[in-house]
């Protein structure tokens, strides 16, 4: 669940999470004490790493793509957006991402309107327990399936409590492993599936719909272009018919089974040709598939990838225009020494332990990111993309992220 709040020009969206490893945290700490019993220290340690992004050119062009404000500290404020258009691109909205160990979805909700957010970012995991928690409250059975009458009941309770906190969803995501099946009657489940998740949109009031790259390996699934293009096609058009129309975002995964980049997450996109149908681009994503091996002692896949990646983004910004690009997600990742060792394991992605543990905020250099961040999000602005942006942040399970009280947060200032 990611809170977001809407004012300014352009629309922005930023999804973190804080560590408890972040060195100003830590020497911040007494002998005894905890960074989660500490929300003040949290909360400068938070807007100091905002403002620090603000500072880093990780945005391209900052004329175009404007500069951030801190998110904890928006409720003072809140004058200033609190008639902004929900339909409109124009507007910075700063989030923060679900945490690790996280407070109930309620609690979540009501923190986030405390400290004057107006949207919240619902993720799968999010729904699944609020969905759950509400039929075990109620006395019911669990819902077997989404869009049956009990996770409805629960999406109407759900989006109840969210109104009645001036709140609105801003977006679920994600669906996963839906495309390129090749025995009918798995295409026919994940499809059902899908159904099912566009059925609770509208009672929602979510309006987009993340779909990634399937990771689920042949002899299941197959890349085919027009098999994905098929299942696209159908996903576009069932979502085309929600009362209101949502939109899919097709995101490649850097550790899919089949496509993996965003060029070829962009050949589908293209092939099914459905206007609110586009991409969501990652750019931890596209370089850790194009110029980062976490197996080398270089941290690059070999010598030119600079100037590989440079002939990929004039590729990008040449072959997609911005209009189509519905999402931007941007993070970094830790350079690692000494180099992982691959996963024994044939089934596990070699990509995916490094992505799972490893990604950190664009520039956090005390951590060891060093990804060419800035050059994929300058290519991302060139294309003319001026949606939502989203930052985030995904590290090793073992170091617990901090719960955080956005309320309590503010008032540590």
């Amino acid at each position: 669940m990611a809170c977001v709040v809407k004012y300014g020009k352009p629309l922005l969206f930023i999804t973190v999470t804080c560590n408890p490893e972040w060195p100003e945290i830590k020497a911040a700490l007494g002998p005894n004490d905890q960074a989660c019993n500490r929300p003040e220290l949290i909360a400068r340690a938070f807007e100091s790493k905002l403002n620090r992004l603000c500072d880093d050119d990780i945005f391209g062009n900052k004329q175009r793509a404007g500069s951030p404000t801190s998110s904890l500290f928006h409720a003072r404020t809140r004058r200033k957006f609190s008639a902004a258009d929900d339909e409109s691109h124009s507007g910075h909205c700063l989030a923060f991402s679900r945490f690790v160990r996280a407070p109930h979805l309620a609690e979540q909700i009501a923190a986030a309107a405390q400290a004057g957010f107006q949207h919240i970012e619902l993720f799968d995991d999010d729904w699944a327990a609020s969905r759950d928690s509400w039929s075990e409250a109620q006395g019911l059975s669990k819902s077997t399936r989404d869009g049956d009458s009990t996770s409805q009941f629960a999406a109407a309770a759900l989006a109840d409590l969210v109104r009645s906190y001036g709140l609105r969803i801003s977006c679920w995501q994600p669906l996963r492993t839906f495309e390129g099946y090749v025995d009918a009657e798995d295409r026919r489940k994940s499809r059902e599936f899908a159904r099912g998740i566009l059925d609770i949109l509208p009672i929602l009031g979510t309006r987009l719909l993340l779909c990634c790259t399937t990771t689920t390996p042949a002899p299941a699934t197959t890349g085919d272009l027009h098999r994905c293009a098929e299942d696209l096609v159908w996903l576009a058009d069932e979502a085309a018919k929600c009362d209101p129309p949502v939109r899919v975002m097709y995101e490649g995964l850097s550790f899919a089974a089949h496509r993996r980049s965003w060029q070829s997450a962009w050949e589908v996109v293209e092939n099914a040709n459905r206007p609110n149908l586009g991409l969501c681009l990652d750019s931890f994503n596209t370089l850790a598939l194009e110029w980062a091996d976490p197996y080398s002692s270089t941290g690059r896949l070999s010598p030119d990838v600079d100037e590989k990646l440079q002939a990929n983004m004039r590729e990008l910004v040449q072959r997609v225009p911005g209009h189509k690009i519905f999402f931007y997600q941007v993070a970094d990742g830790r350079f690692m020494s000494p180099p992982m060792t691959p996963p024994t394991d044939p089934s596990i992605p070699p990509i995916r332990p490094w992505s799972r543990r490893n990604r950190l905020f664009p520039f956090e250099n005390e951590l060891g990111a060093y990804l060419p961040v800035s050059a994929f999000s300058d290519a991302v602005v060139q294309t003319g993309y001026d949606g939502p942006w989203s930052l985030e942040s995904l590290t090793n399970p073992s170091r617990a992220m901090i719960p955080m009280s956005l309320s309590s947060m503010q008032g540590g200032r």
